[in-house]
């Protein structure tokens, strides 16, 4: 945790950079971050709701929020075991742990999956969905994933 105090100005700066080229480096910029999960949302909605039936009340609003903090959760996972090969320049230049590398990681992922809550309560108000008590135990939920 003192890492991540000590080194807070360059996760900031490293994640905002990392966001900044991913939304140069394509036509539909940030809107691919909300695109992406949509259209597996999309997908699963055709396959399990239309073709087999399945499903529940609100059932694109449980597929499109399952799918964004699963999106997070693989990408966190997947991006942290190549992590070191990938920021070789920096780990070996400068003396920077290896958590804080991390944790930019992380933070790119946070945004992406914050931006796509959005969605998540656009979609709420549209199919009339009213939050009851149980939102509370997202906070910890949500804390945990990070």
């Amino acid at each position: 945790m003192r890492n991540a105090l000590r080194y807070r100005e360059y996760v900031l700066y490293a994640a905002a950079a990392r966001l900044r080229s991913e939304v140069s480096n394509s036509y539909l910029n940030w809107i691919w971050w909300i695109l992406e999960p949509m259209l597996e949302m999309a997908v699963y909605f055709v396959i399990f709701g239309y073709f087999l039936k399945m499903g529940e009340d609100h059932f694109p609003v449980f597929l499109y929020t399952g799918i964004i903090m699963w999106n997070f959760f693989s990408k966190s996972v997947t991006g942290s075991v190549g992590l070191v090969r990938r920021n070789r320049d920096i780990v070996t230049n400068v003396y920077i742990p290896k958590t804080v590398i991390l944790l930019k990681d992380i933070l790119v992922n946070v945004f992406k999956m914050l931006l796509s809550f959005l969605v998540v309560a656009v979609m709420m108000v549209c199919y009339r969905i009213i939050p009851g008590v149980r939102i509370v135990f997202f906070v910890p939920v949500l804390l945990t994933l990070i």
